[in-house]
């Protein structure tokens, strides 16, 4: 029951929420196409994720265009998933065994995060997730 319980659990990226919520982005009508069909997935956001979404947003467009991506990650049903100090020291070694690809931080955190709960499918248009080993959704964009 457990396992089949883990392969339900989907952690959704800035990637995939800014294309959500972005009619211009490339990647908007996939994001979409997956998150209406995604039966049965049980939605996990790490919290610094929504702070990193609502920056980008912020900077790209409105102050209420991130309030509203902020509020869709902390408010629509999805598990909140924090990290901790540990969390970042296995970003930081992840960082370091993945020092030939510019990987960001908060994916490297988020990675951490993914490993130490056993999770290891994210909804992401990033390719650096498969780098690290996680089962990418919608897969290969680019």
């Amino acid at each position: 029951m457990i396992r089949s319980v883990f392969k339900q659990i989907v952690v959704i990226d800035t990637s995939a929420v800014l294309a959500l919520h972005d009619p211009h982005d490339q990647f908007h009508r996939d994001a979409i196409r997956l998150f209406s069909a995604a039966s049965g997935v049980l939605w996990d956001v790490l919290d610094s994720t929504s702070h990193e979404c609502f920056t980008r947003a912020r900077y790209a467009g409105t102050f209420q265009a991130a309030c509203e991506q902020y509020s869709f990650m902390r408010r629509s049903g999805f598990r909140l998933l924090r990290y901790d100090e540990h969390d970042e020291v296995a970003a930081e070694d992840l960082l370091q065994r993945y020092s030939e690809h510019t990987l960001s931080f908060h994916d490297a955190l988020c990675a951490g995060v993914m490993k130490r709960l056993g999770i290891f499918k994210i909804f992401t248009f990033d390719t650096d997730f498969s780098i690290l080993g996680f089962e990418v959704m919608p897969g290969a964009t680019h």
